[in-house]
This record gives structure tokens, sequence and C-alpha cells, in this order.
């Protein structure tokens, strides 16, 4: 991610970085549909590659887009970095467990 003239990578996502992420108001299940959290979830993956607080993550980026910036690229970087993630396809795998066990289920 190139915030302000200077790039910034997403950490490895595991247990404690999706934490942190829930910390700042993401689980996991927004992940799977991000456009509808676009910037929340941005400010939470901008605060885990910069090491920042959500008001100073909220600063930046809004001096970023004010001099002329753009989040262009930014979910497809999240994407990827969750798609890579081990962590996450562990836990995808265990989502679509449950939910075939739920499907599977009578129904009264």
């Amino acid at each position: 991610m190139r915030i302000n003239g200077r790039d910034y990578r997403i950490p490895e996502l595991d247990f404690g970085t999706v934490r942190r992420l829930e910390e700042n108001g993401i689980s996991f299940f927004d992940l799977q549909k991000p456009k509808k959290k676009y910037f929340s979830i941005i400010t939470a993956f901008v605060g885990l590659a910069t090491q920042m607080e959500p008001e100073e993550v909220d600063f930046v980026l809004q001096q970023h887009l004010l001099g002329g910036g753009s989040f262009e690229g930014y979910l497809e970087e999240i994407t990827k970095a969750v798609e890579t993630s081990g962590f996450f396809q562990a836990m995808m795998k265990k989502n679509q467990k449950a939910n075939l066990h739920l499907a599977k289920e009578p129904t009264e």
C-alpha cells in the first residue's frame, strides 16, 4: 500500500492480526464481503501495516486523499493477503464444514 508517498506491507494474517482487526470492528465474515465496510476495512488494514491507532490512520488517510491520493488497489492487496493466509484458509474450511453440517440437519 502506498500512502503519502510511503510504501507499507500488510503483515502475515494470523490469529493475532485477526484479533486486532476485530478490535477495530472488522470480523472474519466482513472480509468475505469487503465492500460492505469498505472504509473500516481499509482503516483496519492500514493500521496493521503502519502500526498506528485508528484515529491516527483516519488522519493519515484523509491527508492522503486530500493530497490527491486514492485507495485504488488497496482492496486487491487486502484480498490477496486474506487469500494467501494459512490462518484464513483454515478458518474458511471450518466455516464451510459447519455450514454443510447445518444444511444437512433435518428441519421440523
